[in-house]
């Protein structure tokens, strides 16, 4: 080996040798962490249901002026939040019937889908036309205030309908379609 071989081989060793000694000195002897274990998020829900079975409230023919029909259904909360949850109703018609259809709305008590039976009123919430109420509440923004916000899971209300044919000539051979919903939003 030739002095300058020599020579490297003694500064590689010198140099691993304070290399290894740095880092051996530089491990701290005392140590200690901790943390808050693992965090987790999850949402809630909102949901609705009611006991029309798929089936419309309303499917009549051949009403002469001054008919009345009632129909009740029963709207069920099940979401799991349960605070700042409101509950609105909203529409659509259309039809030349519409403006000759007087409706009313009642949220109460009793009463299912399949009869009224049983059925005490709390308040009415609507009263006037059914093409009114679908101008009037067409969505969510200005949708019908229910007075429902349900606090509990589940907890159900229960809304009659009654639609009166106006003894007006002109809605003689008219037709009219609407839609209901409820909608739940926090």
């Amino acid at each position: 080996m030739t002095l300058l071989g020599t020579a490297l081989l003694a500064s590689a060793i010198a140099a691993a040798s304070v290399t290894f000694g740095v880092l051996q000195t530089s491990r701290a002897a005392f140590t200690a962490s901790t943390d808050d274990g693992a965090n987790n998020w999850t949402t809630g829900s909102v949901a609705l249901t009611d006991d029309d079975g798929g089936s419309v409230m309303f499917n009549a023919t051949n009403l002469a002026g001054g008919a009345s029909l009632s129909k009740c259904i029963v709207v069920t909360y099940s979401g799991s939040l349960t605070t700042g949850v409101a509950v609105k109703l909203h529409g659509t018609a259309s039809g030349g019937l519409g403006e000759y259809l007087d409706l009313t709305v009642d949220e109460g008590t009793g009463g299912t889908f399949a009869s009224c039976a049983g059925f005490t009123a709390n308040s009415t919430i609507y009263t006037g036309e059914v093409d009114d109420f679908a101008t009037d509440h067409s969505g969510w923004a200005n949708g019908l205030a229910t007075g429902w916000s349900p606090n509990a899971n589940p907890t159900s209300r229960v809304f009659r309908f009654t639609v009166t044919v106006q003894s007006d000539n002109a809605a003689q051979s008219q037709t009219a379609s609407a839609t209901y919903t409820w909608e739940a939003q926090v």
